[in-house]
């Protein structure tokens, strides 16, 4: 409530405790479209009128949400944090045959570790990009073996 109070106009105080609830809930931030109800309910405990639109700058949402993460001892993924994810999900990939269950794995080793969860888009990308990996690698070994079996089957030796 602090950072609440510090806050100059309504919109950002109602902006910054919807952020709050949304982290604390999800431990994840949203674009800045909040629903009215949710709106609603903020003011009425803020006794604030309710806003005819709650526009807030990206930058003022970018800050709160620093704010909101460092508090609940979050933090955002670094370039290093995102590769080391990467490689993470690639294990993951050689372990399990269901996209859902890496996703899954890597939801719980983000939360694990404390992180802001990346949008869906991001995680879906990367999971898709290293099954494709997976696979290309795979069908080379299996390319490999039926070339070195049909040569040893007409007689050639590797």
């Amino acid at each position: 409530m602090k950072q609440v109070k510090s806050l100059r106009t309504s919109a950002g105080k109602i902006a910054f405790i919807l952020q709050v609830g949304y982290f604390r809930s999800s431990q994840r931030f949203f674009g800045n479209g909040f629903y009215k109800s949710d709106i609603a309910f903020v003011t009425g405990r803020l006794d604030l009128p309710i806003p005819n639109s709650l526009e807030i700058p990206k930058q003022t949402l970018a800050r709160h949400r620093t704010i909101i993460a460092e508090f609940y001892g979050f933090r955002t993924l670094t370039k290093n944090d995102k590769e080391q994810l990467i490689a993470g999900i690639a294990d993951l990939v050689k372990h399990f045959h269901c996209p859902a269950e890496v996703f899954r794995h890597t939801i719980k080793k983000l939360n694990s570790r404390k992180f802001v969860l990346p949008g869906y888009d991001f995680l879906a990308t990367m999971i898709s990009r290293e099954i494709f990996q997976r696979k290309l690698s795979l069908s080379r070994i299996i390319k490999k073996i039926t070339l070195i079996r049909a040569k040893t089957t007409l007689g050639f030796s590797p």
